[in-house]
């Protein structure tokens, strides 16, 4: 279930960053390769939903 929300936010990422850049011909991107939901998703599928959820959070919050 975790795999298909990041899913579904990677989707409504895209949507929202495709409009920004039709419209003000711009969006930010993650600094980080892969980028931070793609990341997680690796890390649940590879440590499961605790482990893989933390490390993506700690992620994140190098974004800031």
């Amino acid at each position: 279930m975790v795999i298909y929300i990041i899913r579904l936010y990677q989707l409504l990422l895209s949507l929202k960053r495709n409009l920004l850049v039709s419209v003000f011909g711009y969006a930010s991107y993650c600094k980080h390769r892969p980028s931070c939901s793609e990341y997680t998703l690796r890390e649940v599928k590879k440590h499961g939903t605790i482990l893989g959820l933390w490390r993506g959070f700690k992620r994140v919050i190098t974004c800031y």
